[in-house]
């Protein structure tokens, strides 16, 4: 009967030692969520390449949005807006364009970009060349549509 009094008398402590590690790694864990949280929403963003948006109207797209290989064929990127992991995230998506007319030194005139939904990807660095599938940040405040750029207003990087 000693035995099983002795049995029972450390059985409260060792639950309240199992609660206390139970709840570090509960503490730790949720800490490392918020680390992770806070990374996600300020350094990883900031580390994106960044791009200003520019709208097509009646199928005139800015040469800006779109690069152009050695053989001549352009392509456009657009932004498509995705849920990922920590909230909204934006992807690029490329076009191959082949039919289009040159109107002028800024614009091109694109058949098919009056089917296509989502702004137009406006590259802000030049290091950084736009892929298919990449994730990108907006630059607040600097959204490009093609009335500002026909005024002269140039994107700038700055938010």
């Amino acid at each position: 009967m000693h035995f099983r009094k002795a049995k029972a008398e450390k059985a409260p402590g060792a639950r309240r030692r199992m609660r206390r590690v139970v709840c570090i790694v509960a503490a730790v864990y949720a800490l490392i969520l918020l680390a992770a949280t806070v990374y996600s929403q300020t350094g990883y963003v900031e580390r994106l390449p960044a791009v200003a948006l520019a709208k097509i109207e009646n199928g005139m797209v800015l040469r800006k949005s779109m690069t152009r290989d050695t053989s001549g064929t352009y392509t456009m990127y657009t932004v498509v807006r995705e849920r990922g992991p920590w909230g909204m995230r934006y992807i690029v998506r490329q076009t191959i364009i082949k039919d289009y007319e040159p109107v002028d030194n800024r614009c091109i005139y694109v058949p098919i970009a009056e089917s296509i939904r989502g702004p137009l990807a406006v590259p802000l660095s030049a290091n950084q060349p736009l892929y298919d599938g990449m994730e990108v940040r907006i630059v607040d405040g600097t959204p490009v549509w093609t009335e500002d750029v026909e005024a002269g207003a140039e994107p700038t990087a700055e938010p």
